[in-house]
């Protein structure tokens, strides 16, 4: 009913609260046991006068205090109290009146409506014990938290009014006619025993129902009530005994229903007074904490933004730096300036004999606290820190309180007083060893939480591998020097060799042609002129490769016509009235493999047109056209619209040098095949792979 149970709190209300049950008990038997231990001794029988003043004061108080417990359940509702306080605020609206009426119907008192007599008053008083206890049974029985339905009060209201006017008028008007309740000289009637002990009987179904319920609620007042149930009960025991309305028993009954009465007025201004502000506290405190916590959740969001907006920049650094100890710095110059710590430096661990440490780069409020350093990664005492012992072991250390952890002992005069107050060492590992550590200070104690320390440790992992990326692009740019180095003067050797082989292909050329001067016939010149013409072809080659960009590679588009112009100048045959058509030729490049011997096939197929296809004089045309097929064949058109040569004969079969030459130079150096027709001219067709051979520069 009036409260709830509420965790932590409630197991403590019950340690306060719990010993009100055996004292109200104790106090409920106590009376009883000293009346009967002592009998007539202790057994009294007031004056009519001073008892009559006790009752009216009991009375009074027991009137006043039912009204309250009225007016605090009725006025003083909160949607927290719900239908058991305004059961009991209606009931006590009803106990009340009766009370009073009792109080004005005891004999002694003048006229109320009706003379003044016991009977009268016993009736008041039974009408207020059956309605009290029946809505305390009623509260005992719905549930604790049954909110009260919308308008209860005004249709609570006038029942009460209607059922307290209705038996009021009932006792006032039919009294007289009505069994009497207590004798006088005899005692109490069989009827009004009867109607205590079923007033017992509800208190004590009440009693159970309530007990069934936790005992000590939070804010007590279910501990409250089963005590003012006992008294009641105790009230309602005693007014079956008395045998008098001036005795001992009667005051005593007065006494205890004036106790249960300041019991639930007690419990009452607990729901609806005293719960609704200790829960207004509760939500306060509740929403502090709550504030708190938020406070420190967005503390902690923030710092771990910091940490990924650190991050991010580094991770730019890492791509963007080329210089190691450049990345070093600005890593911890980010660290400070966005992430707000202290100081930060990076130490290389030295492979010396002390294991020393030694500092590379660092940020923020420095002071001069790096220079009056002493860490090793050793085993000794300067190797204890975070710092040595992050290299040393290749894990993070921190320390959460430079004042209280032991390790920070021979650094702590130094740091105290540049206010560093907890730092973290992260070793920076590559794949094959520590270099070093990274090391962070803050400003605070206890300054670095559990998600920090991970986003740290991914930091310390981004940092190292940057720099393991820099040295690797340093080792890498120097490799590639070299090689440059190495390829320049392969190709400054290979330059001089094309040179000097053209060069000396040129004095052989020259040498022959002195010897050709003691030659007496004209064969053997055209022999030594042919031999010099195929050396001339070969020395292009050269040539052509020592002034082009590519010293592997020939334009076979270029070299074709320096080779034919080549050979007209030679002043051989009749070249000079043959034009050119090279508009048919395809940029194709070649291997020196390839273009040596393809240029004495040319060479063989310009002497032959030359000598042979215009004689006296004729003009003519040359068509040679050069292309690469999609089937990795290089194909070369050779044309000329001379006189040709016998026709049916096969150039093979005339056993001509030059003829055989040429077909033996494509079928056995370049791998191809070579076909000539004539008729109108003489037309050469020849096919050849062009990657017959590999590249060797």
């Amino acid at each position: 009913m009036l409260g709830s149970m509420r965790g932590e709190n409630g197991a403590k209300a019950v340690a306060r609260s719990f010993p009100l049950l055996p004292i109200s008990a104790a106090g409920a038997t106590l009376p009883y046991l000293v009346l009967g231990v002592l009998g007539s001794s202790a057994y009294v029988v007031f004056p009519a006068p001073a008892y009559l003043a006790i009752h009216n004061i009991v009375e009074l108080g027991s009137v006043v205090v039912a009204f309250s417990i009225f007016g605090i359940g009725w006025f003083a509702r909160t949607p927290a109290n719900g239908a058991g306080t305004l059961i009991l605020a209606t009931t006590f609206a009803a106990v009340g009146g009766f009370d009073l009426f009792h109080a004005l119907s005891f004999p002694g008192m003048p006229a109320f409506f009706t003379p003044s007599n016991t009977n009268k008053g016993i009736l008041f008083w039974e009408a207020a014990r059956l309605t009290s206890a029946t809505g305390l049974a009623a509260i005992a029985f719905i549930p604790r938290e049954a909110p009260a339905i919308k308008k209860a009060r005004w249709i609570a209201g006038p029942v009460i009014i209607v059922f307290f006017c209705a038996v009021s008028v009932a006792i006032l008007r039919f009294e007289p006619f009505l069994p009497p309740m207590f004798v006088e000289g005899s005692g109490l009637t069989l009827l009004k025993k009867s109607l205590e002990y079923l007033a017992i009987v509800i208190f004590v179904i009440a009693l159970l129902g309530l007990a069934r319920r936790p005992v000590g609620d939070e804010d007590e007042s279910g501990t409250i009530l089963l005590s003012a149930i006992i008294l009641s009960i105790a009230s309602e025991f005693s007014f079956t005994l008395y045998r008098s309305a001036y005795d001992s028993y009667n005051l005593l009954g007065h006494l205890f229903k004036l106790a249960s009465y300041l019991l639930l007025y007690r419990a009452t201004f607990m729901v609806a007074v005293s719960a609704p502000y200790r829960r207004l506290g509760e939500s306060r405190e509740d929403l502090r904490r709550e504030n708190e916590a938020r406070q420190k959740s967005e503390e902690s969001l923030a710092k771990i933004n910091r940490e990924l907006t650190v991050i991010h920049e580094i991770n730019r650094g890492i791509v963007r730096i080329e210089n190691e100890q450049n990345l070093l710095d600005e890593a911890c110059r980010i660290l400070c300036a966005s992430g707000g710590y202290k100081m930060a430096w990076v130490g290389y661990a030295l492979s010396d004999e002390g294991k020393s440490v030694k500092p590379i780069s660092s940020a923020g409020d420095v002071a001069g606290y790096l220079d009056s350093l002493a860490i090793s990664w050793g085993d000794g005492p300067s190797g204890m820190g975070p710092t040595g012992m992050a290299i040393r072991t290749g894990t993070r250390r921190y320390v959460q309180n430079f004042e209280s952890d032991p390790a920070m002992r021979p650094w702590l005069d130094q740091a105290i007083p540049r206010g560093y107050r907890s730092s973290i060492a992260l070793p920076l590992k590559t794949k094959s060893e520590t270099l070093g550590a990274l090391t962070v200070y803050a400003g605070i104690a206890e300054a670095f939480t559990p998600a920090e320390i991970s986003l740290l440790e991914e930091l310390a992992d981004d940092l190292a591998f940057g720099i393991g990326a820099l040295r690797a692009r340093v080792r890498n740019q120097a490799a590639e020097d070299e090689i440059r180095d190495a390829l320049r003067e392969k190709e400054v050797l290979l330059r001089e060799l094309h040179h000097r082989t053209r060069n000396s292909m040129q004095v052989i050329s020259s040498m022959i042609s002195l010897e050709e001067d003691r030659l007496s016939t004209e064969a053997d010149r055209r022999i030594f002129e042919s031999v010099v013409m195929r050396i001339q072809a070969m020395a292009l080659v050269h040539q052509r490769l020592y002034q082009g960009g590519d010293l592997s590679k020939i334009d076979l588009k270029g070299y074709i016509r320096s080779l034919c112009e080549l050979v007209r100048e030679s002043g051989e045959g009749h070249g000079e009235a043959v034009a050119f058509d090279f508009s048919d030729m395809d940029e194709v490049d070649v291997l020196i493999d390839t273009a040596v011997p393809l240029g004495l096939v040319l060479n063989e197929l310009l002497s032959n047109t030359f000598n042979h296809a215009f004689p006296e004089g004729r003009q003519g045309l040359l068509r040679i056209s050069l292309h690469r097929g999609k089937d990795s064949l290089v194909h070369l058109g050779f044309a000329d619209d001379g006189v040709g040569f016998d026709g049916g004969h096969n150039p093979r079969s005339l056993g001509k040098t030059g003829f055989m030459l040429i077909f033996d130079i494509v079928t056995l150096q370049l791998g191809g095949k070579a076909e000539c027709t004539t008729g109108g001219g003489t037309s050469w067709s020849i096919s050849f792979p062009e990657n017959r051979y590999e590249a060797r520069v």
